[in-house]
């Protein structure tokens, strides 16, 4: 609102009070089915309402710990963020609108988008929330992968290894075995192949180096596997935390973009405020003035009544200075 603008309606208002007219009636205001901001404010708060959906999706997929909660909360988590980013975009244009808007119109835009930008921010906090969960939840898998996680040889095979069928039966570090002090008289060698117990015990050796083999292979690819799943699980973690603090900036421009906003505000309130302490000071100088001069017509028209008695008096007096001069 200009200086010029509130100068004529100070000037309208001062000839409506002379000439004894009313106010005039107030323009109407748009309806709410046509009004451009209530429809964007409609979408917003669609959009909004779709959001908490989805946080809600978040938090039920942040405290799973396993690869399918994963992949379902960075699918919320992306949808979320596009729903922000689509309504911060719509707030901004209804901000803009709004400051190219007049009257009261454009007080009530500026407070439907400050009332969704609170809505908007509450939102983000919720997010935030649920990705400081869900990296909670990643380190307490991770954590719990790496302390249950082992690469020794499967309990099974030590066990089938141990039994005395076996002529590869498990030995312990720490049991000494001592050779005796007097050797036993030498025996006759048995006849090759001919011991079917000597036959199943090589037999049993071999196939138990056959068996160990792919068993090896086995735990080398489960040790990939977790490997890769770990390596898997940082990426997720990295691209989380990246997110976040996008999400983060985000957040700190848009509280910025408020304080400005509410700032501007304030200042528009307190020139406006000003302004009609002007015109009320300017209107009550004017009231002075013209009881000033309508004292001083009433002085005046008493003078012109009593001009008769004024030269009566004037000429005695004269008479009399004449007289005494003379006589």
């Amino acid at each position: 609102m200009t200086d010029r603008l509130l100068e004529f309606r100070s000037a309208c208002r001062l000839a409506r009070r002379r000439l004894g007219v009313g106010p005039p009636a107030p323009a109407p205001l748009p309806a709410l089915h046509t009004s451009l901001a209530a429809r964007r404010a409609t979408q917003v708060n669609a959009k909004l309402t779709e959001i908490d959906g989805r946080l809600a999706n978040l938090r039920a997929a942040a405290g799973r710990e396993h690869d399918a909660g994963t992949n379902s909360f960075d699918a919320a988590a992306q949808a979320a963020e596009r729903d922000c980013a689509w309504a911060d975009r719509a707030l901004r244009t209804m901000e803009g609108d709004a400051n190219q808007a007049s009257g009261s119109r454009r007080g009530h835009e500026r407070a439907m988008a400050q009332c969704l930008r609170s809505k908007l921010s509450e939102r983000l906090e919720a997010l935030q929330e649920a990705m400081k969960a869900r990296q909670r939840a990643l380190k307490v898998q991770h954590k719990r992968r790496t302390k249950f996680s082992h690469a020794g040889p499967a309990i099974s095979t030590r066990v089938q290894l141990d039994t005395p069928l076996f002529s590869t039966a498990f030995v312990p570090k720490h049991a000494v075995v001592e050779p005796p002090k007097q050797a036993p008289k030498p025996k006759p060698p048995p006849p090759p192949m001919t011991d079917p117990f000597a036959m199943s015990s090589a037999f049993s050796t071999q196939t138990g180096m056959r068996s160990r083999r792919p068993q090896q292979v086995e735990e080398t690819s489960r040790l990939e596997r977790q490997q890769q799943q770990q390596r898997q699980q940082l990426v997720l973690e990295q691209n989380a935390r990246q997110r976040l603090d996008h999400a983060l900036d985000v957040e700190k421009e848009i509280g910025k973009l408020g304080e400005v906003f509410s700032r501007f505000a304030g200042l528009v309130a307190q020139q406006a405020e000003v302004v009609e302490r002007l015109d009320d000071d300017v209107e009550a100088s004017r009231a002075d003035v013209d009881a000033g001069h309508s004292e001083l017509t009433r002085a005046h028209e008493r003078i012109r009544g009593n001009r008769a008695l004024y030269l009566k008096i004037f000429g005695i007096i004269g008479a009399l200075t004449v007289w005494t001069v003379m006589f």
